[in-house]
């Protein structure tokens, strides 16, 4: 069933789209929706996609915001961000288009200085992105300075990025201003690949189009417990990515760059150890061993695979005291019944 179009509907053609998917957001989306509207850069449309909320999303949207023509809201049944956002991309009228989490703010110049940056490069460079700052949602959503112009580029992750994507993910989509070009040539989000398929589409943009990475805040990313990011999942996707990708592209850029091999094992390792300590935590300790035997093949010789170790055997001996009781008792009981009698017979 092709989702529902709401409110705003119009026939202007922007230079932007921005992609806002939410689902049950209600408590954070005002304050994002806020930050778009706010931009000194009005040539946009954005793409509100309630992803089946159930806290009241689109009526707050459609009271809210009806008088703002910019502001586009599609309502569907839930599919996940993924689902979403390739909804939103399918509707997108702009030659840009920029992707906002439900709970993030954006720096007020950040369109302004990102179109005009994306039009002043070359065609293969497909993305430019920026820095972004840890925020807890307390006190004012303040920005530490207005964006200077030209951008000045961070040169290690600015050009042919492939090899550096690899290491992780380098691009916070909030900070980001995309091509629609870079869509039509490498597709849409994949589904299956939560909470990794941003990172999925940043590296098989890189296999077609550079990036440009600025210095400077564009976006503050909010900190709290029910993001995606922070969900404890049966197994790694961001693991098999990575691993995938090493399969089909190898560890060079377009341009020959290689990815650098010692960092790679670092990250391997530590992504197993980050997997491990989570599932530990949560009590599933088999997926932790699983990780934790990954590690030490990709890092025999490195410490932190072994201090992790250590800490998943303590949870396995709190997890399951009782467990180990049984295993010893029989122990003891054997070593008595061999034991001569006192009288020595």
């Amino acid at each position: 069933m092709h989702p529902a179009l709401d409110i705003n509907d119009t026939a202007k053609v922007p230079c932007v789209s921005v992609v806002l998917p939410t689902y049950n957001g209600l408590r954070h989306l005002g304050a994002t929706v806020d930050s778009v509207l706010a931009q000194d850069f009005q040539d946009f449309e954005l793409v509100v996609v309630d992803d089946g909320c159930t806290d009241g999303t689109a009526d707050f949207v459609r009271t809210q915001y009806a008088g703002r023509p910019q502001l586009r809201l599609v309502v569907r049944a839930n599919g996940g961000i993924s689902v979403a956002r390739n909804t939103a991309l399918e509707l997108a009228r702009g030659r840009y288009i920029a992707f906002l989490d439900h709970d993030d703010i954006w720096h007020p110049q950040k369109l302004g200085v990102q179109v005009r940056w994306l039009q002043e490069l070359p065609a293969d460079v497909g993305c430019v992105f920026g820095e972004f700052r840890h925020w807890d949602g307390q006190g004012e959503a303040a920005f530490p300075a207005p964006l200077a112009w030209p951008p000045v580029p961070v040169p290690a992750l600015s050009g042919w990025i492939y090899h550096q994507l690899l290491l992780t993910n380098w691009v916070l989509f909030s900070t980001a201003l995309l091509r629609r070009e870079v869509f039509a040539a490498v597709g849409n989000f994949d589904p299956d690949l939560p909470p990794a398929d941003d990172w999925d589409m940043a590296l098989r943009a890189s296999r077609r189009f550079q990036f440009m990475k600025a210095t400077e805040v564009v976006a503050l990313y909010r900190q709290h417990t029910g993001q995606t990011s922070r969900r404890v999942l049966a197994s790694d996707p961001q693991t098999r990515l990575r691993e995938s990708m090493l399969l089909r592209y190898g560890a060079t850029s377009p341009d020959g760059q290689i990815c650098d091999l010692r960092s790679l094992r670092d990250r391997r390792v530590a992504a197993h150890i980050s997997f491990a300590a989570s599932h530990a935590q949560m009590g599933g300790l088999r997926n932790a061993a699983q990780a934790e035997a990954q590690a030490l093949a990709d890092g025999p010789l490195d410490p932190r695979a072994w201090r992790s170790l250590l800490s998943v055997l303590l949870a396995m001996t709190r997890r399951f005291p009782e467990r180990l009781a049984l295993h010893t008792r029989p122990q003891r009981r054997a070593v008595k019944a061999v034991k001569p009698p006192a009288d020595g017979f």
